[in-house]
């Protein structure tokens, strides 16, 4: 037996409080394009197959013909359609009855007695929640960047980043819209001589051309944004000796009081239509041997997006049967669910979570996921 003080062996311990070490989960990116589970951009679907059809409206102008003639042939617009297949996170906590049975709560002494262990298994609950707002926030951000991958381990996929996988998601991004966007980011922004404020309006051009809907927001995280701060263009326009922005606002503080995350939103003075949204999180992702933290907007890239809307992107929520327990009938779930299923030999109990859905990019061309900045 090892060798104890008679203080270690009838002490109590003092617990004051049950802490974590990390902020709240992620979930600003699926916020932004209404995303989230029952989000204005969320549409319970169902199945796990989907496909939309594909009509445009033109551009091209209606000929012109002399009196006494007929008119001109021309032919239908054609029709297109898309297919897309749901992704589906699914995951499971087995607790055993025993190990929860008189247990004091977390954070309280031990004249709390948690006789079912209901706060822990509370807690482990909100984790797995967790970790489904994470998956959905990590797709999300993959639209922005056009495609992800999956490597395949057993029965299970794990979301990792390019050139990790075996299978690719990909939202059919142009290439044109990724890079220097077609020849328009030929600039570095880390010099204070960039034309940011013309290769930002040049983009804004060529959105109208490629599908109407106006460049509203950048996506940066804070290497680019003070990128921004020290360009001599962007100074110029809104004076020296004044701030170069008009609108610094933090991120909206979660339920306990405090900033939801580090981010906040910049509207400057050169650009007062554009909503500039500065964003350091990330999620810690598979790279083929371990998980590591990977940012959603890295140092040298910027998203260049018009406003969220259902008509360019929405998220459609899949379904499947679920039968709870051996006697239980199935039932469809859509979307987003969790429940338990009760085990014997030994007692205990399983929670459940499982996520089908996928972002539907209808306007691909809408995404613009820019190199703005040599890669550090």
């Amino acid at each position: 037996m090892a060798d104890v003080t008679l203080q270690e062996l009838l002490s109590a311990s003092v617990v004051t409080r049950v802490i974590s070490r990390v902020r709240t989960p992620m979930s600003k990116l699926q916020n932004f394009w209404g995303m989230n589970p029952g989000g204005p951009a969320s549409n319970p679907v169902g199945g796990s197959i989907f496909s939309w059809d594909i009509f445009d409206n033109t551009r091209m102008i209606a000929q012109g013909r002399p009196h006494g003639t007929g008119p001109a042939n021309v032919p239908p617009q054609k029709v297109g359609s898309v297919t897309a297949n749901a992704y589906r996170s699914h995951e499971s906590i087995h607790l055993l009855d025993q190990n929860l049975f008189r247990t004091r709560q977390l954070g309280s002494f031990w004249d709390r007695i948690d006789s079912r262990g209901q706060n822990y298994v509370a807690r482990q609950a909100n984790y797995l929640g967790q970790k489904f707002k994470n998956a959905r926030e990590f797709v999300v951000s993959r639209m922005m960047r056009g495609e992800f991958e999956v490597r395949i381990d057993g029965d299970n996929w794990l979301p990792t980043t390019a050139g990790n996988g075996q299978m690719t998601v990909s939202f059919g991004v142009p290439a044109t819209n990724q890079g220097t966007l077609g020849g328009i980011l030929v600039g570095d922004w880390q010099l204070t001589t960039a034309d940011i404020l013309g290769e930002i309006l040049a983009v804004n051009a060529q959105m109208e051309q490629d599908h109407g809907w106006p460049l509203r927001h950048l996506w940066v995280n804070s290497t680019t944004y003070g990128y921004m701060l020290n360009n001599a263009t962007l100074q110029t326009v809104a004076g020296t000796s004044n701030t170069v922005f008009d609108v610094f606002t933090p991120t909206s503080d979660g339920a306990d009081g405090y900033p939801d995350d580090t981010g906040f939103l910049v509207r400057f003075k050169a650009l007062p239509w554009l909503d500039v949204h500065v964003y350091d999180g990330g999620l810690m992702v598979d790279n083929g041997t371990a998980p590591a933290f990977d940012k959603f907007i890295p140092d040298n890239r910027t998203a260049f997006l018009p406003d969220p809307m259902p008509e360019v992107a929405e998220w459609l929520e899949g379904s499947e049967l679920i039968r709870e327990t051996v006697v239980s009938e199935p039932s469809e779930k859509l979307g987003l669910s969790a429940w338990t299923t009760p085990a014997i030999d030994p007692a205990g109990f399983s929670l459940k979570a499982v996520d089908s859905g996928l972002p539907a990019l209808y306007v691909p061309k809408i995404m613009n996921w820019g190199t703005t900045s040599a890669t550090p």
